[in-house]
């Protein structure tokens, strides 16, 4: 019997997962781009509210800003969930017309000449890599990386079950002429392009656990992992490392285009290396809170059991620590 009602929900989810989908693209593509935001502010605010939503968001910030007082978490909270269902608002209202993207485009033109300089002296001799966290629109650094470089980008993208959210979504980010591979088979397509000096886009702010490639390093003085694939790439083909920043703002984006302040041969190992891009990283989280995704399991495992205390409510014993 359970199987069966299972079958009956899954046919009638189908339909209206697809109506709504359509329904909120056609809402939003009415609208200015700022009034589509108004709809993403609607929608952070009462998603902040959820009670497993602010729970989650209230325990990260926690641990990042301990002596912030309620008043500012719950503002950032809100803006850090309102900034979140806008990358989908916004993904649905360029749907289709991404030739438009850069009419709302501020470049940091300084950041954008010295990566045109190097890119242009190192054309055909080495790679590069571009690292981007889950911080303003990163869907945007995608589509408009077309707009500053004749290289292809081959990015990884986690495949959606829903096969018309990820229709939707693999034309939307390949419409600029970007590569997207799905998680399986993804490290062949990236070592591929950057053996032929391509680039590629790596999202690097997430919570890879060790036996999937993670290695652990200091966030906000607590013990994260962070994934080593940056640190292995960088090693093994000496690529411009390249932290893209796409911030919102009144008009649309700004982006900046950062070379790390480290290279490989500044690192004892790909760990020292890691943990200096993770703490890179907690630099810029800082710097714009409101414009990073709190509601995210970051700090999901440890290693030491004494340790317990000091994590949020969701993190558990890494197994092979226990």
């Amino acid at each position: 019997m359970a199987k069966k009602l299972k079958k009956i929900r899954k046919k009638i989810q189908r339909p209206l997962e697809v109506t709504a989908i359509y329904g909120l693209m056609f809402c939003v593509k009415c609208q200015t781009l700022r009034g589509a935001r108004r709809l993403g502010t609607i929608l952070g605010y009462i998603g902040y509210n959820v009670p497993s939503i602010k729970k989650l968001v209230k325990a990260n910030l926690n641990i990042a800003f301990p002596d912030m007082s309620k008043k500012e978490a719950r503002k950032i909270g809100i803006a850090s969930m309102t900034s979140l269902f806008n990358v989908f608002i916004e993904f649905l209202w360029f749907k289709g017309r991404e030739h438009k993207i850069s009419q709302f485009i501020e470049w940091d033109d300084v950041s954008i000449k010295e990566f045109k300089e190097k890119r242009e002296k190192n054309k055909n001799k080495k790679p590069c890599i571009l690292l981007t966290m889950h911080m303003g629109n990163w869907e945007v650094t995608a589509q408009t990386y077309h707009l500053i470089s004749d290289e292809i980008l081959t990015s990884v993208a986690t495949r959606i079950k829903n096969n018309v959210l990820e229709d939707l979504m693999y034309q939307g980010r390949t419409a600029t002429g970007a590569k997207i591979t799905h998680q399986k088979g993804a490290v062949k397509a990236l070592v591929q392009s950057l053996r032929t000096k391509q680039s590629i886009g790596l999202l690097v702010d997430q919570n890879t656990k060790t036996h999937q490639g993670g290695v652990y390093a200091k966030f906000f003085g607590l013990d994260a992992t962070i994934s080593r694939s940056p640190a292995t790439f960088a090693k093994k083909f000496n690529p411009d490392m390249i932290m893209i920043e796409c911030h919102r703002t009144q008009k649309g984006f700004y982006i900046t285009y950062k070379q790390l302040p480290f290279t490989y041969e500044d690192c004892e190992s790909e760990d020292d290396y890691s943990a200096k891009l993770l703490k890179y990283m907690e630099s810029l989280v800082r710097n714009r809170p409101d414009q990073w995704v709190w509601y995210y399991n970051r700090w999901g495992t440890f290693r030491n059991k004494e340790d317990k205390s000091k994590y949020p409510y969701y993190a558990s014993l890494e197994s092979k620590y226990d």
